[in-house]
């Protein structure tokens, strides 16, 4: 929608009347919009609108929900890549952890107890 018609409509009631002026520059502005084709010609550079306008009925719009909050402390938890999944996750997690490739990690779980994640203590295994 132009900007014109939105400031013109503003305040209106169920029932009103309005012939609303809208300038080029709250319009097409200088630019204009070119029609479909040779026959529909479109609206000019700085063509100047005017609407004859009935608000009939208003409609509300369903608003889409909200998305689930993440609790706070969740928001300040910084994130790792883990590089051989490519899967972001939180550090700090059970299972959770930054890997530096040839190192060990540690992870801890929700209980505080930490302990290797299942990736490098196969890599150890293996070495």
């Amino acid at each position: 929608m132009i900007p014109g018609f939105d400031r013109g409509l503003g305040g209106m009631h169920v029932g009103g009347k309005r012939r609303v002026f809208i300038p080029y520059q709250l319009a097409y502005g200088e630019m204009g919009r070119p029609g479909p084709d040779a026959t529909h010609t479109g609206i000019p550079p700085k063509a100047d609108l005017i609407f004859d306008v009935e608000l009939v009925d208003v409609t509300e719009v369903p608003q889409p929900p909200l998305p689930t909050a993440q609790p706070f402390d969740q928001l300040l938890r910084p994130r790792v890549l883990l590089p051989d999944s490519g899967e972001a996750r939180y550090a700090g997690d059970a299972n959770r952890a930054s890997h530096s490739g040839s190192t060990a990690c540690a992870t801890t779980s929700s209980d505080g107890a930490n302990s290797t994640c299942a990736a490098c203590t196969a890599a150890a295994e293996v070495t």
